[in-house]
């Protein structure tokens, strides 16, 4: 899980950073909490290879 996440909009783009590492190219993101979880899906524009480490 992470430990902090930071989402700052600007005029023309999302930043979102999660546990400091930023998450770029956001097109649109969701943000929900239930109890004590806080649920965040984002949607990314992806152009090359992919590669994912969620630890």
């Amino acid at each position: 899980m992470a430990k902090s996440v930071v989402i700052k909009n600007g005029d023309n783009n999302t930043e979102v950073y999660i546990d400091d590492v930023e998450i770029c190219d956001v097109i649109s993101y969701e943000l929900s909490e239930n109890s004590n979880i806080a649920t965040l899906k984002i949607e990314v524009c992806i152009t090359g290879e992919i590669e994912v480490n969620l630890q």
